[in-house]
């Protein structure tokens, strides 16, 4: 059993998990809205960059999902977002929509027409200290 001063620590585990998208707020004040986390303070156009960057990678990762799972499942969840008017992923710097970019090195990729992920994402990086 967690302690409470464990509350966000795993055991043996020294990386970073952070969520992005909707997010149902601090457990004190619940509220549905684009999650926010991020330690730094950054100017908008870098929260913008750093959001469209993370939008991209979960672009490509749902698209490999929708190419390789049962489209039974992947059209039941998509349906279910559908009936319950849930945006697809974005931020508070960058808007829900379609398409997408990553950038690879000097070169900007574009997925015009792809559909963005759905509205949360996890990113998890280990401890590259």
């Amino acid at each position: 059993m967690l302690q409470p001063e464990d509350h966000c620590v795993r055991s043996g585990h020294e990386g970073h998990m952070a969520q992005f998208g909707i997010n149902g707020g601090p457990r004190n004040a619940r509220q549905l809205g684009w999650a926010k986390s991020y330690k730094t303070t950054l100017s908008n156009v870098q929260f913008t960059a750093h959001d469209t960057d993370v939008i991209g990678a979960a672009g490509i990762f749902w698209s490999l999902i929708l190419s390789s799972m049962p489209t039974e499942v992947t059209e039941h969840v998509i349906k279910k977002l559908q009936q319950n008017e849930i945006p697809h992923i974005a931020s508070r710097f960058v808007e829900p929509g379609q398409g997408f970019h990553v950038e690879l090195g000097e070169t900007q990729v574009i997925f015009p027409n792809a559909s963005h992920a759905p509205p949360v994402w996890w990113c998890m990086s280990p401890d590259l200290g």
